[in-house]
């Protein structure tokens, strides 16, 4: 989603996909400036007067920086950095970025480490 989406544009997105794991937001040259997990933004949201507060806001101030890695990192490595980092954010999407920093994907830690396992047997 561009990163001039509100709290309720977001919101509505997750509800429209509701296996995806977060939303993306992204600015100029489609670089990744947010990253808003699902759980973290819908508790936000519909807590006491969450709607309220954040419907109209831009959905930014319910996000964290996104988790960003080269698309061409292997997958080993990807997992070993994506669960070494802050340990509050292991399993949240990894947002894959090209040369120039554009979006190219997202990954789930589930699905990295799905891909291990399967290699490795």
């Amino acid at each position: 989603m561009p990163d001039t989406a509100t709290a309720d544009d977001a919101r509505r997105a997750l509800g429209d996909h509701p296996l995806a794991g977060g939303v993306v937001l992204l600015g100029p040259h489609q670089v990744p400036t947010c990253y808003l997990d699902r759980n973290r933004f819908m508790l936000a949201i519909s807590g006491p007067y969450g709607r309220a507060l954040y419907a109209a806001r831009p959905a930014a101030t319910l996000g964290e920086r996104p988790r960003l890695l080269d698309e061409l990192t292997p997958v080993a490595e990807a997992l070993r950095w994506s669960v070494g980092s802050d340990p509050a954010r292991s399993y949240d999407d990894v947002v894959l970025v090209a040369a120039g920093g554009s979006c190219t994907g997202i990954v789930r830690v589930a699905d990295l480490l799905r891909t291990t396992t399967t290699t490795a047997a």
